[in-house]
């Protein structure tokens, strides 16, 4: 195999150099030689000598990618077989990262060809799916993955496969399903906007097909139907006290049945006025979140920036933290806790059986996941032995309860070696991410699939994207990118109007500009709800259904008048409704006045 490699390298160099009208054809002749040659030989070994074959794959596909030709669909199908482990080692020992990311971007265009013809022809996407686009993409998505752990600063959405945008808004119900598969096990190539507005068209189908459900249920027993009727079962109303937030909640939650999907909620604190039309429910899940925080996660490492589950909850607790989760996921709103990553791809994942991670455990455990590294990239000829220098066994010291855990049986007896030690690495994941939170953990993901049931499109999600699409971003650590963020609604009736609107927004932004950091977050939390705001956009937000902070300037107000409004807010849609006032310091001092003391209640009586 070796000195065919040698021979098409040879080969694949003269053809190079070809330019013409033939190069094209001799081209395809060079790849259909080179795949009955090598293709044959390599489906025998794969099995028994995988690493070597995948060598000789990769290596193939450079040559095609510098005489940019299309593999044929037998050599295509190697790849679905390929370990992402096998690709990582042999990228970082025998590849430049420029090489990996130019065949990266070669990819790109190829998935892209083969998602569209598989676009053109639906009524075959399944099929098309697994044996053309399969191959290609999976190692498309170890490249991504190569570089989300590299020390090159690749940003990896230039490895996103755009025509998913275009394959997703034609594909029915049943057809996303059957494509699932596919898009999971190739989920960091698929662009977030793709995963947003899958994830919405399912809840959206949900909600419909439920209402469906219920309207069929009035119209067998001979009663009106109303959208906005009261008795939706798939709606939970809540009518809750601030100072009972929690107990209240809870309560409510009990009395619907577990086999309810919840579509919604219609949140209504009592004593307040304001009717719910999103703003009410965004605030319910930040104060839901702040009062369970404490309860359910827990800080294990000073130095870790997400938070681990505590195993000492409450079964309701657990799930009703599951389901404020749910509808923070789904109602889009920014919670300001740090749950790691991991645990949103747990819950949300089909499969129970993840395999936990050193790259799971750096989430919560900085500290302990790099000294497990260090144990496993360990060279006694330099160190020394690690029963000497460490002296370790097959325990873990639970700080909380000051008290060792046995790993394994009799685990205190058992001294970590170089032959043991990927074991011992193995225990300690399974106990601190699966066996010590197990029970957290179900009952947590029984609370999400009450709000979540039937959304497949989250197990598409990655880490990175979890944290983006849960946790959010600190938008008001500056100006600039609150700025950024921003859409502006005017009505200008004249260039003139527009021109002072322009400079009145200016005044806005140069007031805001000299704020606080507590006054931004007064700021963002106003308009909002919330001290954080969501950067993942769906195609639907993109094409201006949404905005995360939207300015809708009102009419001058006139220099005679003696008291002025104040700005006003609505947090369903993310809008300030700012008046025109006749000066700098009437605006400052106006703003200033309804941030600092607008941002608790809706009409408290």
């Amino acid at each position: 195999m070796e000195v065919s490699l040698q021979s098409i390298n040879y080969f694949a160099d003269q053809i190079n150099g070809l330019d013409g009208d033939h190069a094209q054809s001799i081209k395809n002749q060079f790849r259909r030689t080179v795949e009955y040659v090598l293709v044959k030989d390599l489906e025998k070994r794969w099995n028994t000598e995988r690493k070597a074959c995948l060598q000789v794959t990769l290596a193939i596909l450079s040559i095609y990618r510098k005489l940019d030709i299309q593999p044929g669909q037998r050599f295509l199908d190697l790849l679905v077989h390929i370990n992402p482990d096998h690709v990582s080692d042999i990228f970082q020992h025998q590849y430049e990262e420029n090489d990996i990311a130019e065949l990266g971007y070669w990819l790109v265009g190829l998935c892209g060809k083969l998602v569209w013809e598989s676009h053109s022809a639906l009524f075959l996407a399944h099929r098309i799916a697994e044996s053309a686009f399969m191959g290609p993409a999976i190692l498309l998505d170890c490249i991504a993955q190569y570089f989300s752990r590299s020390s090159q600063r690749i940003d990896n959405s230039q490895f996103h496969v755009v025509a998913f945008d275009a394959l997703i808004q034609r594909l029915d119900q049943s057809k996303q399903e059957k494509w699932m598969p596919t898009m999971r096990s190739c989920r960091h190539i698929i662009p977030t906007s793709t995963k947003l507005t899958l994830m919405e068209q399912q809840f959206q189908r949900r909600k419909n097909e439920n209402e469906k459900l219920v309207m069929y249920d009035h119209i067998y027993a001979g009663t009106a139907y109303r959208r906005d009727a009261p008795d939706q079962k798939h709606v939970c109303h809540l009518k809750v006290q601030r100072d009972h937030l929690l107990q209240d909640s809870m309560n409510c939650f009990n009395k619907m049945s577990k086999d309810i999907v919840i579509d919604g909620l219609d949140i209504a604190f009592i004593g307040e006025d304001g009717q719910d039309r999103g703003g009410l429910t965004k605030e319910w899940c930040l104060l839901m979140i702040e009062s369970l925080r404490d309860i359910i996660l827990i800080q294990t490492d000073d130095q870790a920036e997400f938070m681990d589950l505590r195993n000492d909850c409450t079964e309701e607790q657990a799930q009703l933290f599951g389901i404020v989760l749910g509808i923070a996921i789904l109602r889009r709103v920014a919670i300001d806790v740090p749950l790691a990553p991991y645990v949103y791809d747990l819950l949300s994942s089909s499969d129970t059986n993840t395999q936990p991670s050193l790259d799971m455990l750096h989430y919560t455990r900085p500290g302990l996941a790099d000294g497990l590294s260090k144990i496993m990239t360990w060279d006694e000829v330099k160190q020394g032995s690690i029963e000497d220098v460490l002296g370790v066994d097959f325990t873990f010291f639970d700080e909380k309860n000051a008290k060792s855990i046995n790993l394994l049986p009799n685990g205190d007896q058992i001294t970590v070696s170089m032959q043991n030690r990927s074991k011992y690495v193995d225990a300690i994941l399974f106990y601190l991410l699966q066996r010590r939170i197990q029970d957290t953990l179900f009952n947590i993901r029984e609370g999400f699939s009450r709000v979540c049931f039937g959304i497949s499109g989250l197990e598409l999600f990655t880490f990175s994207e979890w944290s983006s699409l849960t946790y959010g971003k600190e938008m008001a650590a500056n100006t600039a990118s609150l700025q950024r963020s921003c859409q502006v609604l005017m009505h200008a009736k004249s260039a003139k109007e527009r021109e002072e609107m322009h400079t009145y927004l200016a005044l806005f932004w140069s007031i805001v500009d000299d704020f606080s950091r507590d006054d931004l977050r007064n700021l963002l939390h106003f308009v909002t709800a919330s001290h954080r705001m969501l950067t993942l956009r769906s195609m639907n937000d993109t094409a201006g259904k949404e905005s995360p902070f939207t300015i809708r300037l009102l009419d001058p107000i006139p220099t005679s008048m003696q008291t002025y409004p104040l700005p006003t807010a609505s947090t369903c849609s993310n809008t300030l409704f700012l008046p025109q006032y006749p000066s700098y310091d009437i605006l400052q001092r106006c703003l200033l006045f309804a941030i600092r003391n607008g941002n608790q209640g809706f009409g408290l009586s």
